[in-house]
């Protein structure tokens, strides 16, 4: 899907001269080539058409003890896909092809769902892929053959530099920390670490391991599915409740997160917090914020049990299993750490926001509007009228000129939340 930065920038001089930035776009893509497209339906028992290694269920090793969530098994439609669910989970996690037989009968949409309950509660499994093979046996019962993208030796190895890499990431996180800063870690490591994988996006093919945790954290390049398997990952094994949600930003497949805070929800989008425009700068216009707030371009596709199995054959893509409202406020990023304009002559506390942000070499200074004012009338006024010069002049003179920042800089404008940046400009 298209990667937005979803901001605009002007750039403010000493005459408070305005230049508009362009929102950079890329490409998205999806493990989404489902069973709809590649499975086998008819009466056949003779499905396992892998080409994977015949001893792989004892030369791989058995799944290690990650903390992870349930909400996909939780909200399974039926006890018989909770049965299912156990057996996928058996030969997943050792990665066998060999046929999994079942007592019941399941449709395609069924055997999607199940499938992705079990990799959204799991995104340490990176090697199971969403497409499959389904026919039925002699009885008429289903029988299932999953796929992988590795098996054998090849996972054995990938498996050690996973959990190494996995287990450097979360000895980084900060001791003693709260959860909404074990969730900031964790947004920073992915933004630090790893970069929106361009080429990738350009395919619906899979490459390699861009639609997953393993791409993320271990080839450090992912699209939005990788980011969000790896958010949600680490989020899990820091002891922060989160979920993936499948959906569309800017009208092209999307996946981001939801997380659980203090029993509120938020919604959080790393790929979108993850800058890769020309200046690189650190944004979290996507940490905690409101359903309500990311409507304004992201939209969720429907739950599981909400779609027939005829509307559901014509989408060909996975849908949510559980997706929470989310109304918590008190977490949002900004408001957790930046201060509130509500007068615009008597700013004080965000001259300090700025000189506190320069004296400590930061790239960067937020601060939010009050919802007294009119956003985009209020953002226009102070460009134009010489407010953010005058309020870094001051923090200049709060700071004695050590360090001095430039009155010239770029000013950018977040259309989902009532936040001004500025990009601060050393001398």
């Amino acid at each position: 899907m298209k990667k937005s930065n979803s901001k605009n920038k002007k750039i403010l001089s000493v005459i408070t001269s305005i230049l508009l930035l362009e929102i950079l776009f890329c490409s998205c893509n999806f493990d989404v080539n489902l069973a709809s497209s590649n499975s086998s339906s008819a009466k056949n028992s003779d499905v396992n058409s892998s080409s994977q290694d015949s001893d792989v269920s004892s030369s791989s090793p058995e799944i290690n003890n990650y903390t992870s969530t349930s909400y996909g098994y939780d909200n399974l439609s039926s006890t018989e896909l909770k049965d299912l669910y156990f057996l996928i989970a058996e030969y997943a996690e050792k990665a066998d092809s060999d046929d999994i037989s079942t007592n019941a009968t399941f449709d395609i949409k069924q055997l999607n769902e199940v499938i992705s309950a079990y990799k959204n509660d799991h995104p340490e499994v990176f090697w199971l892929r969403s497409e499959f093979k389904y026919g039925e046996d002699e009885n008429g019962y289903t029988i299932v053959s999953l796929e992988y993208l590795l098996s054998g030796s090849d996972l054995v190895t990938a498996r050690q530099k996973f959990d190494d890499t996995l287990n450097q990431a979360l000895s980084g996180a900060p001791q003693g920390a709260s959860d909404f800063e074990l969730e900031v870690y964790a947004n920073d490591y992915l933004v630090s670490n790893c970069v929106y994988d361009k080429e990738a996006a350009k395919t619906d093919d899979i490459i390699a391991n861009e639609n997953d945790a393993y791409g993320a954290l271990v080839d450090k390049k992912a699209v939005c599915e990788g980011y969000a398997r790896a958010f949600q990952l680490l989020c899990n094994n820091l002891g922060i409740d989160c979920i993936n949600v499948f959906g569309n930003g800017e009208s092209e497949p999307h996946q981001w997160n939801c997380v659980k805070l203090e029993d509120e929800w938020y919604e959080v989008d790393v790929t979108w917090n993850d800058s890769d425009d020309e200046d690189g700068l650190t944004t979290y216009d996507y940490l905690n914020i409101t359903s309500n707030e990311i409507s304004v371009n992201h939209s969720k596709v429907p739950l599981y049990k909400d779609v027939s199995l005829e509307e559901y054959e014509g989408m060909n893509r996975e849908l949510n299993l559980f997706v929470p409202e989310c109304n918590g406020q008190k977490y949002n990023y900004y408001k957790q750490n930046c201060a509130t304009l509500t007068d615009i002559n008597n700013a004080d506390d965000i001259v300090n926001e700025i000189a506190k942000a320069a004296d400590a070499n930061e790239e960067s200074a937020s601060f939010l509007l009050d919802n007294s004012f009119n956003y985009d009338d209020t953002y226009d006024k102070l460009l134009n009228e010489g407010y953010i010069s005058e309020w870094i002049d001051k923090a200049n003179q709060v700071n004695s000129n050590n360090p001095q920042l430039d009155a010239q800089c770029y000013v950018y404008k977040s259309e989902v939340q009532k936040i001004i940046t500025i990009e601060l400009k050393y001398l």
